[in-house]
């Protein structure tokens, strides 16, 4: 399996060499390890994004609350998303994170739609350029789904 997933990175990293953009990308985060473009996109390919944290604290169900998600990759995090679930699955709302302007790591969703289910799980799918992706969720408990803002949820 460790065999073919190197040949399927190794294909990535040349089909990335092509692309004049993409190559200058990986040519900046070319270091002693990494001594080449080629060899930043076989590592990006390689590994996955890491998840450190999903900080729902100022999540009550409202709209404009904002979710933060830690998240890394050796490379670079190309997209997060939020999908906010009740407890049956189904979607209350869904969309995707910003990255912070100043923490590195860091990506705000602003909530879009006003939530009161009670509980369920916020969804977060993180993905890095090579199109690796990884995902966690959180549960979240509103204790009085009327009194949300008032309240908040237990997480």
């Amino acid at each position: 399996a460790t065999r073919s997933k190197f040949q399927l990175a190794s294909k990535y990293a040349k089909t990335q060499m092509d692309n004049a953009v993409i190559k200058e990308l990986y040519r900046k985060a070319v270091d002693k390890k990494n001594r080449s473009p080629y060899l930043v996109a076989i590592s990006d390919y390689m590994i996955r994004p890491v998840i450190h944290m999903i900080n729902t604290s100022a999540y009550t169900g409202r709209v404009n609350q904002r979710i933060l998600i830690d998240a890394s990759d050796n490379f670079k995090v190309a997209s997060v998303k939020i999908r906010i679930v009740d407890e049956s699955g189904e979607v209350i709302e869904q969309g995707v994170a910003d990255e912070h302007n100043l923490h590195r790591n860091e990506w705000i969703y602003i909530t879009t739609a006003n939530n009161s289910t009670g509980k369920g799980n916020i969804v977060v799918e993180v993905r890095d350029l090579a199109g690796n992706m990884t995902e966690a969720n959180k549960g979240y408990k509103c204790l009085d789904p009327e009194q949300a803002q008032v309240s908040g949820c237990d997480r």
